[in-house]
């Protein structure tokens, strides 16, 4: 089976990684930043400081935040075509212009995007501290949870009174629970499908631990992306390690890295006595290899149990 794995490079590019072939450039024009045209073909599409991707396997889209440029653009796999999909150019926060259809509407650059099996895509806004969402349709986006251009901290079952600190990535469960890694306020916050946002890991002040133990009675250190599992284990990209929470307990443990920044030089080293440097991104598949992206031009990738 043909297995593609689209990562950002800093090089100002989305690559596909495909099994048994060479590395190719999928979006962006290498070394030349800047905010491409709708509907350009997507090889000749400038781009600014990518981050976050998401690839919606049912609807065969691809989700790309163009960070910098503050806009989510869609790439149609099939047919192999990009457009403006959320954000207008402008970055910022209007509170006038808050919701609506998704293009008007100002982001401030947004780090991460991911969807659900419903076809929903979820953005966080990073700098505006606040998590966006535009339904399945694409004709509108509205506030999910957080205070736009408020940054802050407090957990709350009304979503403008929730505050987050540069939250970074995102992931929702087959129970429409949406994961965020709220990178400043150095937690893993959760916000259920009738909007309640609660803190599900970290203390709230920056550290490292090889504990297991509750979720919220460990640090973290800079967590930047979440990723979960059919299973029920969410796994979180936390800088210079990579931590597992069992979502029926909560229980949170080291799953890799060692709190040494550095590149791994060891083949099939135990994972939690692997150097792990600026890791910014985590991901998985259905073959149980967990894939790691960092800022360091290279992927650690590891098989396990998941």
């Amino acid at each position: 089976m043909l297995r593609i794995l689209f990562k950002v490079t800093q090089f100002l590019t989305i690559v596909a990684l495909l099994s048994s072939y060479p590395v190719s450039i999928y979006v962006g024009k290498v070394n030349i930043p800047g905010d491409g045209a709708n509907g350009a073909t997507p090889t000749n599409v400038a781009l600014n400081n990518p981050s976050g991707v998401y690839y919606d396997t049912v609807y065969g889209y691809l989700y790309l935040a163009d960070t910098v440029n503050s806009r989510i653009r869609q790439i149609t796999v099939s047919g192999y075509t990009q457009k403006y999909f959320a954000g207008n150019g402008q970055t910022g926060y209007a509170a006038n212009k808050a919701t609506g259809s998704p293009t008007q509407i100002m982001l401030n650059n947004p780090v991460g995007v991911t969807g659900d099996s419903n076809g929903n895509i979820y953005i966080s806004d990073t700098n505006n501290h606040c998590i966006r969402k535009v339904d399945a349709a694409g004709t509108n986006l509205v506030l999910l949870a957080g205070g736009c251009s408020q940054q802050g901290y407090a957990d709350s079952s009304t979503p403008t009174s929730v505050r987050f600190s540069k939250p970074r990535g995102v992931f929702v469960d087959s129970a429409g629970i949406v994961y965020v890694a709220d990178s400043m306020n150095f937690r893993i916050r959760q916000i259920s499908p009738t909007g309640v946002t609660t803190t599900l890991a970290g203390t709230g002040t920056s550290g490292y631990s090889s504990l297991t133990g509750a979720g919220t009675s460990i640090p973290l250190y800079a967590p930047r992306d979440v990723w979960g599992t059919s299973v029920g284990n969410l796994y979180v990209a936390d800088f210079t390690s990579v931590r597992k929470i069992v979502l029926s307990t909560s229980e949170m443990s080291l799953y890799g890295g060692n709190n040494q920044a550095g590149m791994a030089t060891v083949e099939n080293a135990v994972a939690t006595e692997t150097n792990l440097d600026n890791i910014v991104s985590v991901h998985g598949d259905s073959y149980g290899n967990l894939y790691l992206g960092t800022g360091k031009s290279y992927i650690n990738v590891e098989r396990r149990n998941k």
